[in-house]
């Protein structure tokens, strides 16, 4: 479990602004992190994984995870991933919903944070440029994967063992077997704890897994049999189920820029 530092970090915003953005860089997204800024998570290329308290959410370009000021979090990322943090004020967004969700990072969106970050203005345009990406990029909310990781003692074991290798496919009754446990009763702690069924968690954790090799530029096919399909055409429905897309669109080749 993540140690929360003894202080969160200090803002980084420089005064009197209301937001920065900055890289996640590969040593800083190892370890646990908070600060006393809101955050949005974000990938400009590849993919990222968020966890926050057991919880994971999976990212690709346009999406986005809104992070409450002192939330503690890590940020998993491929090494050739591009990832963002933007820093945004608290006081800046008391007309903005500021609890732990999803939040849209589209194509002009991450255009005005780069020109921001990296081009002089006056004061009064920059003010008002970053007033104009907290509205947008909370406006402009996505759905992502999130992936709940179980505190129940009685699956955790299970939960690990599929989190660790997303082409496990032992069924219920062999855990049942396995944990001296009715099948019944671990598909119940199953649905209790996650909100979903045991069939679709799993399903949820080969797509989150995929989602990180497609951003590597692994193959489709590859990618279909590392997570657990027999066949490219089963792991593209399971991906269309829960995405909504096809897995070819998260190739880096195929993602907007």
């Amino acid at each position: 479990m993540l140690q929360p530092p003894i202080e969160p970090q200090a803002s980084v915003i420089p005064e009197p602004y209301l937001l920065t953005t900055r890289t996640v860089t590969p040593d800083a997204a190892d370890r646990g992190a908070c600060s006393v800024d809101h955050q949005v998570v974000w990938p400009h290329a590849g993919t990222c994984t968020v966890t926050v308290a057991g919880r994971s959410w999976s990212l690709t370009p346009g999406q986005g995870l809104w992070l409450p000021a002192e939330t503690l979090h890590r940020v998993r990322a491929d090494p050739a991933a591009e990832v963002y943090r933007t820093y945004l004020a608290p006081f800046a967004c008391t007309e903005v919903r500021t609890e732990l969700r999803s939040a849209g990072v589209a194509r002009a969106v991450r255009e005005l944070l780069f020109y921001l970050a990296f081009n002089g203005m006056d004061r009064q345009r920059r003010f008002d440029s970053q007033r104009l990406c907290i509205r947008l990029i909370d406006d402009e909310v996505t759905s992502v994967l999130e992936v709940p990781h179980p505190a129940d003692r009685r699956i955790r074991g299970i939960a690990s063992a599929i989190l660790a290798d997303p082409t496990d496919d032992r069924t219920l009754d062999y855990w049942a077997w396995r944990t001296s446990t009715s099948s019944r009763t671990i598909a119940r702690a199953f649905r209790a704890d996650t909100g979903m069924s045991f069939s679709r968690w799993r399903t949820s954790v080969r797509i989150s897994a995929a989602l990180e090799l497609l951003g590597a530029g692994t193959p489709v096919t590859t990618v279909a049999h590392r997570v657990g399909y027999a066949t490219p055409s089963a792991f593209s429905a399971a991906f269309r189920r829960v995405v909504g897309r096809s897995p070819h669109q998260y190739l880096p080749h195929r993602q907007a820029l």
